[in-house]
């Protein structure tokens, strides 16, 4: 169903309420709530609201520059922001951690720490680097209403997990967290195969499923965890690469 611009002067002097109840109709398609952003200024407004409930639950993106700048725009789109619930990235190729990469891993930094989703309820972060203040921000911001957690392949910088898994445990009501394959960038080391640290019980995968579950899962790997340096960088799959 295509809208014929004209109708937005008729739209326009209908009440907010029943504008709202039109704009929320199922045989509306993305690009028909698209051109009545664009139609009007009273109509961005209106349909912006049922195009970001529709469309912007769900955002996934990768490490990539243009893709991280899209992730911060959402963020901080007063209409489409909002209504952002889970956040996934991933990675499309391996990447390899080398001095030349520090530059990208620190323009991540910059983005999610300038990310404060404010309803966020999942997290799935697979595959990439980054550093514990980047990582506490994006939580802390949805602490409200964050209940799952997914952290899988993931370089940290500046802190151990330990660390921030103390955080965790302390700062979120999660319902379900799965973790595997954690490892922290010794940050003097970039380029070598002694680069990565792994901390003894985050290199395997867990996964808790309740609060009680949960705090116990956390227990136990903190209770475990020790220091060590990984002699084979390729443990973390897909995500490093050295030689």
């Amino acid at each position: 169903m295509s809208l014929p611009m004209d109708r937005s002067v008729e739209l326009f002097t209908l009440p907010n309420e029943i504008i709202s109840q039109i704009f929320s109709l199922p045989i509306l398609r993305r690009r028909d709530l698209a051109a009545l952003r664009h139609s009007s200024k009273h109509m961005n407004a209106s349909a912006s609201r049922d195009f970001g409930k529709r469309y912007f639950e769900f955002v996934h993106f990768t490490i990539f520059k243009q893709s991280l700048v899209a992730l911060r725009d959402i963020c901080q789109h007063p209409l489409l922001g909002p209504w952002v619930r889970h956040i996934r990235s991933f990675a499309q190729k391996p990447v390899d951690i080398k001095a030349t990469l520090l530059g990208s891993i620190e323009y991540t930094d910059r983005v999610l720490q300038s990310v404060r989703f404010q309803s966020l309820r999942r997290v799935m972060l697979m595959r990439i680097q980054c550093s514990y203040g980047a990582l506490i921000g994006l939580f802390s911001a949805s602490a409200g209403s964050l209940r799952s957690l997914h952290l899988r392949h993931i370089a940290l910088r500046r802190e151990s997990w330990k660390v921030l898994l103390h955080w965790i445990r302390n700062n979120l009501s999660l319902s379900r967290l799965t973790l595997g394959g954690l490892h922290t960038i010794n940050e003097a080391a970039i380029g070598e195969a002694r680069c990565l640290i792994r901390e003894r019980n985050m290199g395997g995968f867990h996964t808790g499923i309740g609060r009680e579950h949960i705090l116990s899962c956390i227990d136990r790997i903190l209770e475990g965890s020790q220091l060590r340096i990984s002699r084979r960088s390729h443990l973390i799959k897909g995500l490093v690469r050295t030689s």
